[in-house]
């Protein structure tokens, strides 16, 4: 596959790629898994490893959402309850458990099983693009490399089944899209804020990951045609056109935002560009990422290192992509998240 463009500080991931680095020099490792269902709702499962204190400490977190329900449950213990493979391709923690099934598929089983809020989840996750896509260990600030790194590795696309069960008593089947991240971040603090989106329905697809620091942003993004990765990009902006204060937060809410990405497509090098605006409307989730942490670790952290908030949103969008002379319109539902780590 030498003759496959993927741009600078990118490359193709195989799955002997997606491996557990445990960074013990305060940093952040996760892995998580996004879907979005057939008929409308979304959630994800998530295990984060974290030496970001004294203690060296694993969360895991699981959310659901769609018109009747709306759960999220999450779970903090030690370091010592993260438990991998011996190839460190497969992972539990705390009742989760993100399982490889294939040395040569991107292939997964995912399980969590929260208390007391009731949220169990069973899914089979399996990759529906020919290969996934990592980008090298990138600084958040090139001109000084002390203040941290990102590596991220991402299956764009892919189909996830299985089911979710909430308070014990309503089994809701998952059928539907998903994308997989496995991403470090060392000393995230220096991070200002991230935006996601993901957009996926069933054949086409983008996403989109960009960090923000007070210097400069680091993006990545992917787009899928037919089920199969076709260009991936660095050259990413996310234009928050307007914003509202979260008087509660005080962060900038945004009500419009405009996402543009372009680079060459992985065969053929043509050049693509991809234009998304969204008004986020329908607000699935505001998470304040400290609630769950002992008390004393989320003191320090508030008072000298940041205050991280997450606000989601489900919403339909319509992609514009244009690939050389070629103008194509995706639409789909369109999971928006932006992330706020500190002022």
């Amino acid at each position: 596959m030498s003759d496959l463009y993927f741009p600078p500080t990118t490359k193709i991931c195989y799955p002997k790629d997606i491996t557990w680095v445990e960074d013990k020099n305060w940093a952040n490792e996760a892995v998580l898994v996004y879907f979005i269902n057939d008929d409308g709702g979304m959630g994800y499962v998530q295990i984060v490893y974290s030496s970001m204190s004294v203690n060296v400490t694993t969360q895991v977190s699981a959310k659901f959402w769609n018109k009747d329900h709306n759960q999220f449950a999450t779970k903090t213990g030690k370091g010592s309850n993260l438990n991998l493979s011996e190839d460190k391709r497969s992972s539990s923690a705390i009742d989760t458990e993100f399982t490889s099934l294939s040395a040569d598929e991107f292939h997964y089983k995912i399980k969590a099983n929260f208390e007391p809020k009731k949220i169990r989840y069973d899914l089979d996750f399996t990759s529906t693009c020919q290969y996934a896509y990592q980008t090298d260990k990138i600084p958040f600030d090139p001109e000084n490399e002390k203040n941290g790194y990102c590596i991220h590795r991402f299956i764009p696309t892919g189909r996830v089944t299985g089911t979710v069960v909430i308070d014990d008593k309503t089994t809701i089947n998952i059928n539907g899209t998903a994308l997989y991240s496995h991403a470090v971040q060392q000393t995230p603090q220096f991070c200002k804020r991230w935006n996601l989106i993901n957009m996926n329905n069933g054949t086409d697809g983008i996403m989109l990951l960009e960090f923000v620091n007070k210097a400069t942003s680091v993006g990545k993004a992917g787009l899928v045609l037919d089920n199969k990765l076709v260009g991936v990009s660095t050259e990413c902006t996310v234009n928050q056109v307007s914003c509202t204060i979260d008087k509660d937060t005080k962060y900038e809410v945004p009500n419009e935002i405009k996402y543009t990405f372009k680079g060459k497509t992985i065969e053929g090098e043509k050049p693509f560009t991809v234009n998304l605006t969204m008004k986020p409307s329908n607000q699935v989730d505001r998470i304040d990422c400290l609630s769950f942490l002992p008390f004393l670790i989320r003191k320090f952290i508030q008072s000298f290192i940041s205050k991280p908030y997450i606000y989601q949103w489900l919403d339909e969008g319509e992609a514009e992509v244009i690939i050389g002379d070629e103008t194509k319109i995706i639409k789909g539902l369109v999971l928006q998240e932006t992330s706020h780590v500190s002022k």
